[in-house]
């Protein structure tokens, strides 16, 4: 959550400065790492729905 947070004031200093444009790319940053840790959590609950708890769940869903 540390990184959201940087993220975001990092977003509203931006804004402060007029520079939409970097705004916009930190914007995006953003919404991927929020992607990520959506698929990354869907991951956790179908591996957990089928069993397979655990560190390594990318390789057991592979198999």
């Amino acid at each position: 959550m540390k990184d959201f947070e940087v993220i975001e004031r990092q977003i509203e200093e931006l804004i402060d400065q007029e520079q939409f444009d970097e705004a916009i790319l930190k914007l995006e940053l953003l919404e991927d790492k929020v992607h990520d840790m959506q698929f990354h959590l869907l991951l956790r609950h179908v591996a957990k729905n089928l069993g397979m708890e655990g560190p390594h769940l990318l390789t057991k869903l592979k198999e």
